[in-house]
């Protein structure tokens, strides 16, 4: 490869590096042609796009992998390449006065060490990268645990019981067995399980005793039971409804997002194209300006109208106008489409809780019209509350046992970096 830079030109930009494929400076050979690909640097994207930057051209053809760093702002950002040949040459006039002089300054704080950590293959890099994806996986683990802690919490709460030995935050040494949920009447507490056989010998004592015959109530029952009945259906068919929509627009959402994802890379490659213009390049050097496939290089029209066509192709400018005012199309019925299926998973919560009180109220209804000695109503919503928070706590403590094994998996990955 040979790198030709202006120092001076009219047309060229300073910025501006045409790269010629091929010993041009040493080449005998007459009639030998070479092929020249403008990039660009010390500008934004000079270090990223390895098809238009010159660094990351560079960085590619000499067969280095920059690793990712942290800025003093806290952002990702990259170990160019300009600090690495800062410790690779000496300076003459200013050289002796710093193992690593005149080194460029891009934001990064203690970058000396990190170029020092990189020439050296240390395991800075790699070691930085996986405390930095223990310690996202580490704030999942809490992030579950904590919405699990309230889920619990409020379970608890809604149906009047209270919850004991309940961390916010995992710990290591936790003991699901130390998990104590149960009603305080103020004078003693009692567990699920005992509560789960106080309300059993309630119900049967109640149902030793004779009842008023219920049969003049049947017809009554029987007209409520078909109004809920008829309530769920309708509930029923919105649901179904609700569900096909959230699935048409997740579809639609899906397809809009992959579409943005194309524009952003047009643009981006529109304006790094235009860049290299106004820097000086000649763009009828790139392929696709000459006709010729960037993938299989072979010719293609320049455009696919009919060639008695009045209408003529859009300039680079007028591209990035228009694939601007198409992103911002685009991402505007994102957001339209992202609040119908909040709108709709919204109106879908509701006719759920709905659904289950009326299956509730049916199940109690039903129990009424088949029994001749009526139970009291307290009694059963008490069973069936008991029961379904029973069987919700259950399932939660196996999901707290579960993050808790993920956490010690976490911190026996995370101990021996600590200790580097």
């Amino acid at each position: 490869m040979t790198f030709k830079r202006s120092i001076k030109s009219d047309s060229d930009d300073v910025k501006l590096i045409n790269i010629i494929e091929g010993p041009y400076l040493s080449s005998n050979q007459n009639g030998t042609q070479f092929l020249i690909k403008p990039t660009f640097l010390h500008d934004s994207g000079s270090a990223q796009d390895p098809e238009r930057g010159f660094f990351a051209y560079l960085e590619k053809f000499i067969g280095l992998s920059m690793p990712s760093i942290t800025d003093n702002k806290g952002k990702e950002t990259r170990l160019y390449l300009q600090a690495i040949f800062a410790a690779l040459i000496v300076e003459q006039k200013r050289g002796w006065t710093d193992y690593i002089a005149n080194i460029p300054y891009y934001g990064v704080s203690g970058v000396r060490a990190k170029v020092a950590s990189f020439l050296l293959d240390l395991n800075v890099f790699r070691n930085a990268n996986r405390i930095g994806e223990l310690n996202s996986e580490k704030n999942r683990i809490i992030s579950e645990w904590s919405e699990l802690v309230t889920s619990i919490q409020l379970l608890v709460e809604t149906n009047h019981f209270f919850v004991s030995g309940l961390k916010k935050t995992p710990i290591t040494n936790f003991d699901s067995n130390l998990i104590y949920i149960g009603e305080s009447n103020g004078l003693e507490n009692k567990s699920l399980s005992q509560l789960r056989i106080d309300i059993f010998n309630t119900k049967n004592q109640l149902e030793e005793k004779q009842r008023e015959n219920i049969e003049k109530e049947a017809p009554e029952l029987l007209i409520e039971i078909e109004k809920i009945q008829n309530r769920i259906d309708e509930l029923l068919i919105l649901k179904n409804m609700n569900d096909t929509q959230i699935k048409v627009n997740k579809a639609q959402l899906n397809q809009y997002e992959i579409s943005l994802e194309s524009i952003d890379k047009d643009l981006k490659d529109n304006k790094l194209t235009k860049k290299l213009a106004d820097f000086g390049a000649n763009i009828a050097n790139l392929n696709i300006a000459k006709g010729i496939c960037g993938t299989c290089l072979q010719e293609v029209d320049d455009i696919l109208l009919p060639p008695d066509s009045d209408s003529i192709p859009m300039t680079i400018d007028e591209n990035i106008i228009y694939l601007d005012n198409q992103k911002k199309m685009t991402k505007s019925l994102l957001d339209g489409l992202k609040s119908n299926i909040d709108k709709s998973n919204s109106q879908l919560s509701t006719i759920n809780s709905e659904i289950i009180s009326l299956r509730m109220e049916l199940i109690s209804a039903s129990r009424d019209i088949k029994s001749i000695n009526s139970i009291n109503e307290t009694d059963i919503r008490k069973k069936l509350i008991l029961k379904i928070s029973r069987k919700q706590f259950f399932l939660f403590k196996r999901k707290l046992i579960n993050i808790y094994l993920n956490w010690l998996f976490y911190l026996n990955r995370m101990r021996p970096l600590l200790l580097i």
